[in-house]
């Protein structure tokens, strides 16, 4: 057992329990929840005003209250949407992300030796004594606006190689290697490990999420924009194939019905595809 301290309350938590997060509500007003132990990362896409940062609320305070060491990195807006939230750390520069995802494969593998010495395939099998003593938690990072953290940028031909702004790009984009990097190497080796990782972007780029990132992360969750139709290139992108024909239905079943701010879909290798609601007030 864990207690988490905070300024307003006091909460009990069992650690070694399954982890899963609330989402919102299906249309029959049924809590929908995230499992991260079912699939441990999650992808989110949505565009502006579709409810994407107050969905990213929710899974931040839930996996908080859950006993999550719990991240976000957030580079763009440097943390303002998640400034309350203060149960979780907050990155907001681009070199210490490198070296919190660095530091995070680095307790994957620290948990891999575990597990051969204590002969499990998974964190919560490992003896209560070694998961408080090694302090094997859950752990949860958020990367806000993905593809914008992960955007290399050009050098012009014409920039003097002694400039600052040379220097600039070459260490902005050096980082951008390290966090790329990273996210594959725990994408690929989380699994069972307590470690999980939750990808929001505004768009899909092939680019920063190729398909052997794509084919590791097994929940993927699209926000709707009131009055704006989802193409189908973007659900495609999106999405496994073999989600896109459920996807696209669950889609236009919200559209036809009037999509509201937090509309959603979420499809899970573990749960398939259900539409729900996230709580939102415009």
């Amino acid at each position: 057992m864990a207690t988490l301290t905070t300024d307003w309350t006091i909460l009990t938590l069992t650690t070694a329990s399954a982890l899963s997060l609330p989402l919102g509500t299906s249309p029959e007003g049924e809590p929908v929840m995230l499992n991260l132990d079912a699939n441990p990362h999650t992808l989110v896409v949505g565009p502006c005003g579709s409810g994407k940062t107050v969905l990213l609320r929710h899974l931040v305070a839930g996996s908080s209250a859950a006993g999550a060491k719990t991240t976000v990195i957030d580079l763009i807006r440097h943390g303002v949407g998640f400034r309350d939230l203060f149960t979780a750390d907050k990155v907001t520069d681009r070199t210490a992300a490198a070296s919190e995802l660095e530091s995070t494969a680095s307790e994957i593998a620290r948990r891999g030796e575990l597990f051969a010495k204590y002969n499990v395939d998974h964190w919560q099998q490992l003896p209560e004594s070694v998961r408080r003593e090694d302090g094997i938690h859950p752990i949860v990072i958020f990367i806000d606006e993905y593809a914008s953290t992960v955007h290399n940028n050009q050098v012009p031909t014409s920039l003097d190689s002694n400039s600052d702004m040379y220097r600039g790009i070459l260490e902005h984009n050096t980082e951008v290697a390290r966090i790329l990097q990273f996210v594959r190497q725990i994408v690929h080796t989380a699994r069972n490990r307590g470690v999980h990782l939750v990808i929001s972007t505004q768009r899909v780029d092939p680019s920063h999420t190729p398909c052997a990132i794509r084919g590791s992360i097994g929940n993927t969750v699209m926000m709707m924009r009131p009055g704006h139709a989802v193409s189908d290139s973007s659900i495609a992108m999106a999405f496994n194939k073999e989600d896109v024909g459920a996807v696209s239905a669950a889609i236009r079943a919200t559209a036809d019905s009037g999509a509201s701010h937090g509309d959603a879909v979420i499809a899970s290798s573990a749960g398939g595809v259900q539409r729900f609601h996230v709580p939102y007030s415009k």
